[in-house]
């Protein structure tokens, strides 16, 4: 192989590996056939932290996060989700929070604004 094909291959596969990445679209994520819960994402530099407000299993209210890099040439993220009980509540004197570890979170990018995510359990 000549230096030159090998240099035009090699900004070949770079230039098609960055074509097909995804950046994460920011904003409010929900599935309009599931009301009721949803999530918060967030991308910048290379970092992804989602929120999500959804429901315990006897119907109570809860927030979880996961938050970590973002994996640009597989479209890929995947990250601890975790929630928190006993926390600070409006207006009341100062209560640190619990964290609990559920497990793992993935979102896998199709477009900046569909993805298939997997919830621990």
């Amino acid at each position: 192989m000549n230096r030159k094909f090998a240099t035009f291959a090699g900004a070949l596969v770079s230039f098609s590996m960055s074509a097909f990445a995804v950046e994460p679209a920011s904003g409010l994520w929900w599935n309009p056939s599931e009301g009721g819960r949803g999530f918060t994402v967030d991308y910048q530099n290379g970092a992804l932290v989602v929120t999500g407000f959804v429901f315990n299993p006897d119907g109570s209210p809860t927030f979880v996060q996961a938050a970590g890099p973002f994996n640009t040439f597989q479209n890929h993220f995947s990250a601890t989700l975790a929630t928190v009980t006993g926390g600070q509540c409006l207006g009341c004197p100062y209560n640190g929070a619990t964290p609990k570890v559920l497990g793992t979170f993935t979102m896998d990018f199709s477009t900046q604004e569909k993805a298939h995510v997997t919830f621990p359990g």
